[in-house]
Order: C-alpha cells, then structure tokens, then sequence
C-alpha cells in the first residue's frame, strides 16, 4: 500500500471513526451506526470519504473476525450506493481505473506464471 493512501486512511479513522466509536465495543456497533456515521460524512459534502468510512470499518471487522473475534461484519450490511448514489460511485470507479488496471496487470502476470510452470 502507498503511503500516501496509508495516510488517508489514518486521516479518516482519526478524524471521523475513533471519534464516532472510541467507547463502544465491536457488538455494540451495527449497519445503522455506520449508516448514521457515513451519512454525516456525505453531509459535510465528502461523499467519497464516506464510502472510504464504511470501508474501512468493514476492514476492522474483518480483522477482528479473522483473529478470532465472534463478531458479524456490519459492514457488510452497508452496501456502498446506500452511502453515496451512483454519480458518485462512478466517479470513484474513473478515478481508480489505474490501480485497477495495475491490479488486473498483476493478476493476469502471476497467472501465467502459473499456467506457464
């Protein structure tokens, strides 16, 4: 990960979700929590980094789930074109089209390397 991209995460987690959910437990924190907190977000005019919000909460989810936390993602409840509508949505996929393509480049390199072995 870049860590320009790393920063903006922190950015976000420090400014919009530890304020928002310091003082409450993982169990405590449902789909509408994040809704309410994205829609804040949206509110404020940064549509984008609402949907950058529900992501990464549903990152600290997961890694809670994966080292053993008996929690459900309620993320995953939060699909993102509840947060933003799909001009926004669109406009985030065209902005992301290079670390797609990179991604895809980099998929279809390591399957040929596998296919080719």
């Amino acid at each position: 990960m870049a860590d320009s991209t790393r920063a903006m995460r922190r950015a976000i987690f420090d400014r919009d979700i530890l304020p928002a959910f310091k003082n409450r437990l993982l169990t405590e924190v449902g789909p509408e929590d994040i809704r309410l907190l994205c829609a804040k977000v949206k509110d404020r005019g940064a549509p984008a980094t609402a949907i950058h919000v529900r992501d990464i909460i549903k990152q600290v989810f997961a890694f809670a789930i994966l080292h053993g936390e008996k929690v459900k993602n309620p993320a995953d409840k939060v699909g993102p074109s509840s947060i933003a509508g799909a001009a926004i949505l669109s406009t985030i996929w065209r902005e992301n089209r290079n670390k797609r393509n990179r991604l895809v480049d980099n998929w279809i390199e390591m399957s040929r390397g596998l296919v080719g072995s």
